[in-house]
């Protein structure tokens, strides 16, 4: 069984989420509350209603969010617009081996149906028992033997379509509507897992305590009554009796030798050493082994000899161990599996192959449709162009910008969405043809990011934002990006913004795609006494200026001792200019001496540089220095030092000398950041560009 397409309307973060064409392996990412767990949530609901392995299942879904359907006020939290349903519709499909068992064994299938239709007692497929009934069946058996003739030929007639369509209406008064899809029933509410595939589901909540070997019982259909009622449901108990398990598959197997029988029931044991040597082969698990007290031991042997315990593993152990373990050995063919942040408790090392390991061996090798909702960057980048999987991207409803459909499907097949998929920090966080906004800043440090997303989280969640590495480096990648845009038809997709440092506007051009912004560095904006004054109150644990007028002060000071480095650098930017103005070698492209061809324009060009130097006397350079530092000295009269002098500098000085902490002018911007944060101080020269940014319209050109 898989799912074919999937269409969810107005529950909980949803407001319309829409797949299809699925394959066999699905990987939802996305932010926070963007709705990824729902999709999960949607699939669960979705099969219980239709059959449940327990009585009622559907009623553990909305105990599981607190909701009572005869309580209008508990089921409201359910929609995201309360005067709307919430609707559910899937199309799926049956494995030819699913077919042929639903085929084979209608009648007896239909059995708990029947009963329930013609009596109204709910029962469930696994504890119904016609004997226990045999009084009561023999008044009704006329009306059960009709009802089993019209179901089964209901069933029949559907399994000559290849697709089965589900679908689910709660109303805003709690009610429930549910389009008939017999199959689909029989095989939901059977529960037939050597004949016919599950939904399972992994939540994110998944922890791994330290256990007891207890409670051992030799019956196999004990624990596949335990199983059962953690597929969907009560899934805190799935990892909670792995030593049980191991124990008592170890006692089995020894019985079953000792009678003769032959049959192999250490498939766990078997599953773990395997496990074992794939992600850790510094490690061997030597199996259940008996102690002389009477007790089973499960030693783990270390590449020095030494042992421990299997529950000595560390959590991210246990995630691979015991979360593959269960898959492998618990889930049918054939199945759906729901895996919640497969990702928890694991080192990104450890998630290097992770995707195609569960793809071979839990996606091809049992015929099992996986879905996988994921924060990790590292899996992403795995899935991403790779045509076994199907990565979808979650925006949320609450964006501005957010599509008609939430589900917006990654892909790498054009060389824009390949270079923007490559140079996206984090690709959890990557929105598919969104807006791409290149920033200063390595990627290892990401400040520029970092702030953008701090201060204007709003901005950064509608955007992609990219740290592009230096000045020259950002406006190169955005020169490149634009270009390779532009041939593919786009417009209004990648933009950059830069430091102005000392150098004048890029241009006044009010659709340009390249800003600057309005301060020398962007350090610049955190130069706010108030913020900067809570931030030394956090680091100093006191309060070492008594007003804010102190703090201006002394960034003030630390302005004034940066003014003979500006106006040098002033002089190295105006000198520059001049040579570099009077360097102008060209020649004949056509000519057949090359050497000869720019002769001409070398003797111009070292004229030129001759003049230059002629001009540039120790009376011009020392003039030019006294206009220079005129201009900072009323910079610094004026206030306007706050935007023309570089802040980044000032920032370090203020640390390093006002401040007199042993903190480096990382941490201590780090903190101003935090306090402007918790100010709610939002820059406006940042939110101007970001205004012009939001307004332009991404489009395709005709």
């Amino acid at each position: 069984m898989k799912f074919e397409s999937l269409c969810i309307t107005n529950l909980r973060a949803i407001r319309y989420f829409e797949i299809s064409d699925l394959g066999n392996f699905v990987v939802i990412a996305g932010q926070n509350g963007s709705g990824k767990s729902c999709v999960f949530d949607a699939i669960r609901l979705l099969k219980s209603v239709y059959g449940g392995h327990a009585a009622n299942e559907y009623q553990h879904w909305f105990g599981e969010f607190g909701v009572n359907l005869q309580d209008g006020a508990s089921l409201k939290k359910l929609f995201r617009a309360s005067e709307s349903p919430i609707k559910i519709e899937a199309k799926v499909a049956f494995h030819e081996t699913e077919r042929a068992f639903l085929e084979s064994n209608i009648e007896r299938l239909a059995q708990p149906m029947t009963w329930v239709r013609v009596t109204g007692q709910p029962v469930d497929f696994w504890s119904f028992n016609p004997m226990a009934y045999l009084a009561q069946m023999r008044t009704i058996r006329p009306q059960l033997d009709a009802m089993t003739e019209v179901i089964a030929t209901e069933i029949r007639n559907a399994l000559a379509d290849p697709f089965h369509q589900l679908s689910l209406t709660i109303s805003p008064k709690g009610e429930l509507f549910i389009a008939n899809c017999r199959p689909v029933e029989a095989a939901f509410q059977a529960y037939e897992p050597r004949n016919l595939g599950l939904i399972e589901y992994h939540s994110a909540s998944r922890s791994y305590s330290r256990q007891q070997v207890g409670g051992i019982n030799l019956d196999a259909r004990a624990f596949e009554d335990q199983a059962r009622q953690s597929r969907l449901y009560n899934w805190q108990n799935k990892y909670q009796n792995v030593k049980t398990e191991l124990a008592s598959s170890y006692i089995r197997s020894l019985i079953s030798g000792q009678a003769g029988g032959g049959e192999d029931v250490s498939g766990l044991d078997s599953t773990l050493q395997e496990l074992f040597h794939t992600f850790f082969p510094d490690k061997i698990y030597e199996g259940v082994h008996p102690q002389p007290g009477g007790n089973l031991g499960f030693p783990v042997r270390l590449s020095t000899g030494e042992r421990h315990d299997i529950d000595e593993l560390s959590s991210g152990e246990k995630e691979i161990l015991y979360g593959f373990l269960k898959l492998k050995n618990s889930t049918p063919r054939n199945s759906v599996i729901l895996l919640d942040e497969p990702e928890l408790h694991l080192h990104p090392s450890l998630l290097e192959g992770f995707t195609d390991f569960y793809y071979r061996r839990l996606g091809l090798e049992q015929d099992n449709q996986l879905w996988l909702v994921t924060h990790s960057d590292t899996l992403l980048r795995q899935a991403v162009g790779n045509s076994n999987y199907r990565v979808i991207q979650m925006i949320p409803a609450t964006s501005p910008e957010a599509p008609t459909n939430q589900a917006v499907e990654v892909v790498a097949d054009e060389d824009v969405d390949k270079a923007t998929i490559v140079l996206v920090g984090d690709l959890a966080a990557y929105r598919p043809h969104g807006k791409v906004v290149i920033l200063e800043g390595d990627h290892e440090d990401g400040f520029d990011v970092q702030m953008v997303r701090r201060l204007f989280p709003d901005f950064g969640r509608r955007v992609n934002l990219v740290s592009g590495g230096n000045k020259g480096r950002v406006a190169g990648l955005h020169k490149a990006l634009q270009k390779a845009a532009s041939s593919a038809g786009l417009k209004n997709r990648f933009f950059a913004i830069l430091d102005k440092d000392a150098d004048p506007p890029l241009t006044t051009d009010p659709a340009t795609t390249i800003f600057t912004w309005d301060v020398y560095h962007i350090e610049n904006y955190l130069l706010h006494p108030a913020a900067i004054r809570a931030a030394c109150v956090a680091l100093a644990g006191h309060d070492p200026f008594s007003t804010d007028s102190k703090v201006y002060e002394a960034l003030l000071y630390c302005a004034r001792n940066l003014v003979d480095r500006l106006v040098q650098e002033k002089l190295i930017r105006e000198v520059n200019g001049h040579m570099i103005e009077a360097l102008k070698i060209g020649g004949d492209p056509r000519s057949k001496a090359p050497q000869l061809a720019i002769a001409a324009s070398l003797k111009h060009s070292m004229e030129r540089v001759r003049e230059v130097s002629s001009m540039l006397t120790d009376r011009y350079l020392a003039d030019q220095a006294e206009t220079y530092r005129a201009n900072t000295e009323t910079a610094l009269d004026d206030g306007t030092w706050s935007t023309e002098f570089p802040g980044r500098e000032i920032l370090g000085q203020f640390a390093n000398q006002a401040l007199k902490l042993k903190v480096s002018g990382d941490i201590f911007r780090n903190t101003v950041l935090d306090k402007m944060v918790e100010l709610s101080i939002r820059p406006e020269g940042m939110e101007t560009i970001f205004d012009k940014i939001a307004s332009r319209s991404y489009f395709f050109n005709d």
